[in-house]
Order: C-alpha cells, then sequence, then structure tokens
C-alpha cells in the first residue's frame, strides 16, 4: 500500500509539473507571437517614415534651378528608398530578420529603372538569384552596394547620345549565389566599359566611397574589370543566412 500511495504521489508531481511547464510554454508561444506582430509593426513603421523623408526631398528637389544639386538629392532619395524596400521585404516576409534577396532586387532594380526612365525594351535586366534569406546583418550593407552598381550601370553604361560607340541599347545582368564559403554577388554589362586610367580608390564618386565604406563592413573584396563592358564581382566571406520555413 505504501508503495502504491508513493507511485501516486509521485504520479500527481509529474502531472503538476506537466501541466505548469505546459502553462509556461503556452505564455512563451503568446509572448513570441506578440513580439514577431511588434517587429513586422517596427519595420512598417520604419518603411513608412523612410518614404515620408523620400517624398520630402523630392519635393524640397523641385523647387532647386540647380542641376547638380538636383541630381544629388535625387540619388539621395533612391538610397533612402533602396532602404525601405528592406523593411518591406522584412514586414512582409516571415521571418523578422530575413531579408528575401530575389524579392527585394526585383523592387530595387524595378523602381531604379523607373526613376531613370529606362524603356526596359531598350535596356534588359537578367537576374540570377538564388534563393537565398539573408540576414539584415548582410542584407543592409549589400542592398545598399547593388543600389549603387545598378544605377551606375542604368547611368553611365549605355549613353544616350553616344551614337560612336551605339550603346543606347544594351542588358545587365544580375547575378547572386553562394559559391563554397563564400557569397558571390556579380553586377555586369555590355555597355562602354571602364576609363582604362579608372581605378576605385582614387576614385571621387561619392557612389564608389558609399561600396567601399559597405565593403569594409562585409569584410568583402571588389573585382571590376570595364575592358568589354563592366563587370563588378564582390566576395564576400562572411555572411548570414536565415532558414525560413
Amino acid at each position: 500500500m505504501a508503495g502504491l500511495a508513493a507511485m501516486t504521489l509521485l504520479g500527481a508531481i509529474i502531472f503538476l509539473q506537466f501541466k505548469k511547464q505546459q502553462k509556461k510554454n503556452q505564455i512563451i508561444h503568446k509572448q513570441s507571437a506578440e513580439l514577431e506582430v511588434l517587429n513586422k509593426e517596427i519595420h512598417h513603421r520604419v518603411k513608412n517614415n523612410l518614404q515620408v523623408i523620400s517624398s520630402m526631398l523630392d519635393l524640397q528637389s523641385q523647387s532647386l534651378n540647380d542641376k547638380r544639386a538636383t541630381a544629388i538629392i535625387k540619388e539621395g532619395i533612391q538610397r533612402v528608398q533602396s532602404m525601405a524596400f528592406i523593411h518591406q521585404n522584412l514586414y512582409q516576409g516571415n521571418a523578422v530578420n530575413a531579408v528575401n534577396m530575389q524579392e527585394y532586387l526585383k523592387m530595387l532594380s524595378n523602381h531604379l529603372f523607373q526613376t531613370y526612365n529606362i524603356e526596359t525594351e531598350k535596356i534588359k535586366l537578367h537576374t540570377q538569384i538564388e534563393d537565398l534569406k539573408l540576414h539584415t546583418d548582410t542584407a543592409i550593407p549589400l542592398g545598399m552596394i547593388l543600389n549603387e552598381l545598378i544605377s551606375n550601370a542604368l547611368k553611365y553604361a549605355f549613353p544616350k547620345n553616344d551614337l560612336h560607340n551605339k550603346k543606347n541599347n544594351g542588358d545587365i545582368w544580375v547575378s547572386m549565389k553562394k559559391k563554397g564559403t563564400e557569397l558571390l554577388l556579380q553586377v555586369k554589362d555590355n555597355g562602354v566599359g571602364l576609363p582604362n586610367d579608372f581605378n576605385p580608390d582614387k576614385s571621387n564618386s561619392f557612389g564608389y566611397e558609399i561600396i567601399k565604406a559597405f565593403l569594409q563592413k562585409l569584410k568583402a573584396r571588389m573585382n571590376i574589370d570595364g575592358g568589354n563592358g563592366t563587370d563588378v564581382q564582390i566576395i564576400i566571406s562572411k555572411f548570414k543566412t536565415i532558414e525560413t520555413a
């Protein structure tokens, strides 16, 4: 009888502990769900705030008579919008810290083509983006680099008035894939290429300054070939991916 009573008591204790742990798990699950909703709301608000900033800068640019100043503000708007697209992707995604690079690149490239009034039947964009969900620590600086590289290709690779080179039409290729333990990003075009004496380390271009700053943040290296069109390769050794359900 004593043994039966002890077993009954032990069973009751185990059952109570189980119910107690079950209740804790329910609370943790509820808190996790609430935190995810909160994070998504934060990304949504950040995206909206960045778009408000873009709109304000656009209004400011319309009051300027200096073409160079207007162009600089327009480029600033594009950079802000590039950040906004990342937060939009995070808001719409299944994970609060994972950016779907295929979707992000589509949003970014469509926006840039519209901004520069590019006729898509004349300049074609070809993408080969591996199905990667990158952590924001990698996606944000990489997104800023992509913005600069695609913008440069659209602005300079196919001059509208360059009748000698006849580069009004052309192609831009963007690819991203894991290659062993590294991540390879490539932006390539078949445009007019780069000057023979071009050196990104000595360039006064603000765009290249941005690229170099984010390359340093990613601890990445860049190779540029401007002999036959422009071919830029970014190799990232340390990057974060996110596995989503």
